[in-house]
Order: C-alpha cells, then sequence, then structure tokens
C-alpha cells in the first residue's frame, strides 16, 4: 500500500491511493496507523512522493537504496567483526590520516604532479 503512495506518478494516483489505505483500515480516520500518517508523512509529501520531487530519474537507485547498498557491501567486508560505532570510527580516522597524508605531500618541497607549466619546461631544457 505504501508503495502506491510513494511512487504515485500524479495527483490523482496519490488520493485514490491514500482513499484505498483508509478503506483497507475500515475507513477509520481515527485509526493508529492513519492517524500516524496524517500526523508524520501526509506533511512532508514533497519529499517522498513521486510526482512530487519532480520525476527524476534515478535508475530505482534512490537515495535510500544507494545508503542501503553502501552498508550492504561494509556490512560483507567486515562480516560483523566490528560494531558499526567502532567501524564508522575507524572510517573516520582513516579518513583524517589519508587527509593529512595528501595535505604533507602537496605542500612538500620538490613535490610536483607534473602538471606544472615550470617543472615540465625544466624537463625540456635538460
Amino acid at each position: 500500500m505504501m508503495g502506491l503512495l510513494v511512487y504515485a506518478r500524479s495527483k490523482m494516483e496519490y488520493d485514490e491511493a491514500r482513499s484505498t489505505m483508509k478503506e483497507l483500515l475500515g475507513g477509520d480516520e481515527p485509526h493508529p496507523l492513519y492517524k500516524t500518517f496524517l500526523e508524520n508523512w501526509e506533511n512532508s509529501q514533497e519529499e517522498w512522493v513521486s510526482y512530487l520531487r519532480g520525476n527524476v530519474p534515478h535508475l530505482t537507485n534512490n537515495t535510500n537504496n544507494r545508503i542501503e547498498s553502501k552498508w550492504g557491501k561494509i556490512k560483507d567486508a567486515i562480516k560483523g567483526t566490528s560494531s558499526i560505532d567502532e567501524l564508522v570510527t575507524t572510517l573516520v580516522t582513516l579518513q583524517e590520516y589519508a587527509e593529512d597524508q595528501y595535505i604533507a605531500e602537496y605542500h612538500r618541497v620538490g613535490s610536483s604532479d607534473g602538471k606544472e607549466p615550470g617543472g615540465f619546461k625544466m624537463f625540456l631544457t635538460l
């Protein structure tokens, strides 16, 4: 049912899906699920309903799918040897280390990435 709401391609489709959900819940507006839906989802449709998100092409790989895919790959790599807190801490530490190494190399005297005109010119004159 929620899929019909999320992937509605028009206001009419969305309204039909919402009406169907209400009917399935016995037409009872105070039903806890319907009430939660109205309070938490109905007022933020532009964030999760397809037709209001501009129908941006994403090849079925929307934000949540990408995030879940990355988490799945990380879980496969660590095979449960670390908690998620330990893993995130390690990843942040490794990222900081990599940035420090890059900056140190960038500022090292005499280093060149070969793209500087002066370095290339000097190479040609030797």
